[in-house]
């Protein structure tokens, strides 16, 4: 039960990082490459973001470009 606590916390807080990074302008490739996660993970970390209301408008056109190519 201790390792799945510290993994809940370890999760939240690239949680708030990739928010974090996404309001700052970062595609989520470089997110991914910033945090040494992968891509999915960090759809899945703004996905998350984006329904809490914690994305600004312009980080989650980013998203959304990516999606495209």
């Amino acid at each position: 039960k201790k390792s799945t606590w510290a993994c809940r916390i370890i999760q939240e807080a690239t949680y708030c990082r990739v928010a974090n990074l996404a309001n700052e302008g970062l595609s989520q490739k470089e997110i991914a490459e910033e945090l040494g996660i992968d891509k999915s993970n960090v759809s899945r970390a703004m996905s998350k973001a984006r329904e809490a209301g914690l994305l600004k408008k312009d980080a989650t056109k980013d998203s959304d470009e990516y999606r495209r190519k």
